[in-house]
């Protein structure tokens, strides 16, 4: 070495040790000095440090002082080694060498020096190229880097075990456990930079890098976290709230936000064991299930059998029983229904013990998450241990479910395999249209079990389907006795049924209100809450409920239908067509969707763009909704004039009908058919043709509300001697209150007639049945009535006034203006009279009616071009009525007697 020190200029101060105090005439000499000693020494594995730093020294006695000595000394311990330190100063000396490379380790604390010292190691080419190979994990590994996160992740995972177990002992928010992975894992990157800089012993300073990357990281975490966690509620998942019963009471309650329930859809279990006789307990096993996991506050679980339309939907497509569903459907189904888990299952028996083989499935993933085996003797009891385990499935913690109340279904439902199995088959019979049978099930299953409250609840419902009104309070009674063995849910159901048989809907509505103040995420308040609004005539509090329900849950497409639905009730067609649109933009793989835009733009007159959406939606369509498009296609053929086409078309969709209710969706369109073209009495056969139909897909008392609020045809074709009979023969049947329905039937006979005084009378009726059950919506009907009694008296201005507040709540029935106009046209207001007629041709331009009214109007305003133009049309479409349609006949007579 010694000889090497002269050639590179430098001078041998002192031994210290081990090692050696030099001094060179330069920087640049000193570091290329050391470089050439290590390369010296490499082969005889030998390894030096050295640490360098230029300065002023002070030579005394043979020896050297000074801060430079110091600094140097105090650098060379940072070297690796067989490494090389610098200070800033001497790296200043030899940038520009730019053979010799060097890399930053940071500012250091060095003892006697004031200030941090900026310190950099000297890299040969071979050792760059040695750490871009491996040295670059031993470098962290030296720095402490992975030790440091290692720990650090580690202490994440127990402090996230903790949160975790936090979220489920005090009924936390889920979310909160992902919040705190999120801000522990974002700060990783934090925790490498700090250990990087700072794991080594030794004091440093904060580099460039830290002050810059750790505020950085930190913004980033936070706008991550904010992105992720936006309107995710991260509190407890349980609030009180403090609400008013519909008694006026206030009430405190501890309740579940609907965002942190677990929903289920529970399908039918099949039955594999070769006896027909244990075919009941495919629908009694589910109700059973359904009923039981109803008692948990985080769960809410559907029955397919429960559902309107999904029984009679499985039947059509061949699914005998509604068992033996493929997986996909069920899939189908689960979404459809917004469910996060659906599951379904077998029954077999082997030595009279049941065995029970469940699989619950992820709705959104398809994923079995559990596939469950139970076997017994107890029917009751392997329904109890399916509860649980069904629970566990879907991630309930156990300490939840051990200490959330959960009574034995045996001791809420019922004890008796006796009574369940009558009430089992009441499900299908309901499910088929069959009350009568569906009553005397559930009597049964009442002889066996006195105290089965589902049943009476069940039963009281199905008397108000038969119109028994006395036995639907008997059996509401019963169910009111028994309300503590119901769910939550079943118990706001059953009050709205007690007040609305007792006629208090005031008290109907409040109990509602309070459903949705305690629990206001909870859907089906909301939906509830929704229907009474639009019964009581206040569609914009309806609308806002609605929206309420898109805000809870914005997967809830179908309510963007419902919106459109009701904004074109109240003759919103702006609103109404964004809400369609937006329910096809969110849902476009549904025919449902496209002919929803079908239908509007009918409504509103677009026959183009209505034909442009019903064919996308036929494109889309199965065998479900097939029918009602081609109805929809062949009814903007008769719209705009098409009638022989149109009729085709009806009756290849009649063909090809698989079932009752597409059945009655072309026999209803043949019924406007017939009457369009002035065929009466095809027109009432085709009607009677539809009320057998609908005999399979209405209650007995919706049918005969149907028949008293349909009763047109037999008014049309003359035969008011059978709308009377239909009139009489319903009236026997009906009981107070629902008897004050057949006067909506009276009142539009006698309107129509021109007996007015009987006419007033029927609608006194009518009004008491609406403020009994506060469904103002059917005051269109006394409106419409009241007008036709004004109009026959001469009283026009008030026949307007009706027709008008007629027009209010039923926005969408554009015949109303004919009779305006014609008013107007009495009163000799023939500007209003025109602008009213324009409105009505501008929906429907063919209708035969409107044009009589329309050439009646024109040609009395001297405009005899444009009356005999519409005068020609309403004639040649009626050219086919029947001889004593009277309408057509004025038509023809008025045109005879104009040429």
């Amino acid at each position: 070495i010694f000889p090497m020190v002269k050639d590179f200029g430098g001078e041998v101060i002192k031994e210290i040790g081990d090692g050696l105090l030099m001094m060179f005439t330069s920087a640049n000499r000193a570091v290329r000095f050391t470089m050439a000693v290590q390369e010296k020494l490499k082969d005889d594995e030998l390894t030096i440090r050295a640490g360098i730093h230029i300065g002023d020294v002070v030579f005394e006695e043979g020896d050297v002082f000074g801060s430079a000595v110091n600094i140097a000394a105090r650098i060379e311990p940072l070297a690796p080694a067989g490494g090389i330190c610098i200070s800033e100063d001497v790296r200043s000396q030899i940038r520009n060498q730019n053979d010799i490379i060097t890399t930053s380790i940071g500012k250091k604390e060095l003892k006697g020096v004031d200030q941090a010292v900026e310190i950099y190691q000297v890299i040969s080419e071979e050792l760059e190229q040695s750490q871009k190979r491996v040295p670059f994990f031993k470098d962290l590994w030296q720095r402490r880097v992975m030790q440091i996160t290692g720990i650090y992740l580690l202490l994440s995972y127990l402090v996230s075990l903790g949160i975790e177990f936090m979220v489920k002992e005090y009924m936390l928010s889920p979310h909160l456990t992902n919040l705190i992975w999120y801000i522990l894992l974002s700060l990783i990157p934090s925790i490498i930079l700090v250990s990087y800089f700072h794991g080594k012993k030794g004091v440093s300073k904060w580099t460039k890098v830290e002050i810059i990357g750790l505020p950085l990281n930190i913004i980033i975490a936070v706008l991550v976290l904010v992105f992720v966690f936006k309107g995710k509620d991260l509190g407890a998942i349980t609030t009180k709230v403090t609400v008013q019963n519909e008694d006026g009471e206030k009430i405190e309650k501890l309740v579940l936000k609907n965002e942190f329930r677990k929903k289920i859809l529970i399908f039918n279990v099949e039955n594999i064991s070769g006896d027909t006789a244990l075919d009941y307990l495919q629908y009694g096993i589910p109700a059973m299930t359904e009923y039981d996991l109803s008692q948990d506050l985080l769960l809410t679980p559907e029955y397919i059998m429960d559902l309107s339309g999904f029984y009679s939907k499985l039947i059509e497509s061949g699914y005998e029983g509604a068992v033996g569903l493929p997986l996909t459907l069920m899939k189908s189904y689960a979404e459809e229904r917004h469910m996060n888990y659906f599951m379904f299952g077998d029954l077999n028996i082997d030595n009279d013990e049941y065995i029970l083989d469940v699989k619950v499935y992820d709705a959104k993933l398809s994923r079995l998450i559990s596939s469950i085996s139970l076997q017994g003797k107890n029917i009751f009891d392997l329904v109890d241990q399916l509860s649980i385990k069904i629970k566990l499935s879907m991630g309930l913690p156990e300490s939840h479910i051990i200490e959330t109340i959960d009574l034995p279904i045996s001791a809420i439902f019922t004890s008796s395999q006796a009574a369940l199995h009558p009430f089992s088959l009441s499900l299908v019979e309901r499910s088929e249209n069959n009350w009568t049978e569906n009553a005397r099930f559930l009597n049964l299953a009442i002889q066996e079990d006195e105290y089965f409250a589902l049943a009476y609840l069940s039963l009281s419902l199905t008397y108000l389907n038969l119109s028994d009104m006395e036995g639907s309070r008997d059996a509401i009674q019963k169910a009111r006795e028994l309300i503590h063995k119901l769910p939550e849910r079943l118990q706001f159901i059953l009050k709205y049924v007690y007040y609305l048989l007792g006629q208090q809907p005031e008290k109907a509505m409040a109990l509602v209100k309070m459903w949705v103040e305690l629990y206001p995420d909870d859907i089906t308040a909301h939906s509830i809450l929704a229907q009474r609004y639009a019964v009581s005539n206040m569609f914009p509090e309806a609308i806002q409920e609605y929206k309420e329900i898109l805000r809870l849950d914005p997967e809830q497409y179908e309510f963007l239908s419902t919106l459109g639905d009701h904004y074109l009730q109240i003759g919103n067609f702006d609103s109404s067509l964004v809400y369609y649109q937006e329910y096809a933009r969110l849902a476009p793989q549904q025919a449902q969707s496209y002919r929803k835009l079908g239908d509007y733009f009918d409504v509103i007159g677009d026959m183009e763009k209505a034909r442009e959406n019903y064919e996308k939606a036929l494109f889309l369509a199965d065998m479900t909704y097939e029918v009602p498009i081609k109805v929809g296609l062949a009814n903007i053929l008769l719209k705009t004039g098409n009638l022989d086409l149109a009729y085709e078309q009806y009756l290849e969709a009649l063909n090809i009908a698989r079932s009752a209710r597409d059945s009655v969706s072309v026999i209803n369109a043949l019924q406007r058919y017939y009457l369009m073209k002035g065929q009466v009495e095809k027109s009432l056969e085709t009607f009677e043709r539809k009320l057998v139909k609908l005999e399979t897909l209405l209650s007995p008392k919706d049918l005969m509300v149907y028949r008293i609020l349909n009763l047109e045809p037999y008014v049309n074709a003359g035969e008011l001697d059978r709308a009377f009979e239909t009139l009489e023969e319903i009236q026997a049947k009906l009981e107070p209150p629902l008897d004050n329905l057949v006067p909506f039937g009276y009142m539009l006979i006698y309107a129509e007639t021109g007996e007015t005084e009987k006419a007033r009378e029927a609608i006194s009726g009518a009004e008491d049945l609406i403020r009994g059950f506060g469904e103002e919506v059917l005051m269109a009907n006394v409106y419409y009535t009241q007008g036709r009694i004004n109009e026959s008296i001469g009283e026009y201005q008030k026949a307007i006034e009706n027709y008008n507040k007629y027009a209010e709540i039923e926005a969408i029935s554009h015949f109303i203006h004919s009779f305006i106009s014609r008013c107007y046209r009495h009163l000799e207001d023939f500007q209003q009279a025109e602008e009213e007629i324009e409105i009505s041709l501008k929906y429907r331009p063919f209708d035969p009616i409107t044009n009589y009214e329309a050439a009646l109007l024109y040609l009395e305003t001297g405009e005899e071009e444009k009356g005999l133009e519409h005068l020609e049309r309403a004639v040649e479409i009626w050219k086919d009525a029947d001889s004593d349609y009277e309408k057509a006949n004025m038509a023809k007579e008025k045109l005879n007697s104009l040429k």
